[in-house]
């Protein structure tokens, strides 16, 4: 069984959503598992589309560096 059911990953999107809106943010939100696998993603209307790399690579590298 994930770590990351999929209803959380869909809550996690629309969180980051809704609080990009509120501050007029257009962004690419990627959610990815411990294992640093993408578990979901999305890209708002007016996003950067070459962001989208961007996003899913920043979501890996967290994922996978050791935190103290």
């Amino acid at each position: 069984m994930p770590v990351l059911s999929e209803s959380t990953v869909v809550q996690v999107i629309e969180r980051a959503r809704k609080l990009a809106q509120e501050m007029n943010f257009a962004i690419n939100i990627s959610v990815v598992d411990d294992a640093g696998l993408l578990r979901g993603f999305l890209r708002m209307d007016n996003a950067v589309p070459g962001a989208i790399d961007v996003s899913i690579k920043n979501s890996t590298h967290c994922s996978t560096v050791p935190h103290r």
